[in-house]
């Protein structure tokens, strides 16, 4: 599936290093990273017509406890859409020390699970956007040499 293809050597590499590579393989971040792909992909046929597109993926209700389970709440999926924003899970607060004016994504990625990455979505024009931010984001990364594999 383009455009994973061309990162699998960089996935096969980075799996060796991978701190979490026993819960982790290669398909899997070719999974993960196809995720904006496919929810691009499937804006761009709109095959129902449709305003709106999310990407939701049985991992966002694995557990008994999980806090979506009342997923999607209309009232912040409307919030969100009609102002033309990308939606992104977060489980997590973005920790106090990458919120500094000193951080870049230059810096490499945040060592820090921040988003639920089996939901996602937004109009066909925020998803382009996103899906736009996120290959070269992964392209910088991997010509860094930073680890790429976990969305």
């Amino acid at each position: 599936m383009p455009p994973i293809k061309s990162y699998l050597a960089t996935f096969e590499r980075q799996h060796q290093v991978d701190p979490e590579r026993a819960l982790h393989s290669v398909d899997l971040y070719a999974v993960w990273c196809a995720k904006s792909y496919v929810l691009n992909r499937s804006a761009e046929l709109n095959p129902f017509g449709t305003k709106y597109f999310l990407y939701v993926d049985a991992g966002a209700f694995r557990s008994a406890n999980y806090r979506f389970r009342a997923w999607p709440h209309p009232s912040t999926i409307s919030t969100v859409f009609k102002n033309d924003r990308f939606f992104l899970g977060m489980i997590t607060p973005l920790p106090r020390r990458f919120c500094t004016f000193n951080y870049t994504m230059m810096d490499g990625p945040i060592k820090t699970d921040l988003i639920e990455g089996t939901f996602m979505g937004g109009s066909a024009s925020a998803i382009r956007w996103w899906t736009s931010v996120y290959y070269a984001t992964i392209n910088d990364y991997r010509a860094k040499d930073f680890f790429i594999g976990k969305d």
